[in-house]
């Protein structure tokens, strides 16, 4: 019998801190991988464009009604 996996959220943490690098840069993941400030655990660009995509489509399916744009 297959095991499915588990559905993980985004904590409302995360999501300010996405909702922070988004509105200081918009999609330029480059960027965001290196703000120091913001960015403290100084994850990859790739790593931020996957939480972002997460967190977009999570917006779009109603889950998360912070984001403005």
């Amino acid at each position: 019998m297959p095991e499915t996996k588990a559905v993980r959220h985004q904590s409302e943490g995360e999501k300010q801190f996405l909702e922070r690098l988004i509105a200081k840069y918009g999609d330029d993941y480059e960027r965001m991988a290196r703000d120091i400030k913001l960015n403290r655990y100084q994850q990859t660009a790739t790593d931020l464009r996957r939480r972002i995509q997460k967190y977009k489509k999570s917006f779009e399916s109603g889950g998360n009604d912070s984001m403005e744009e």
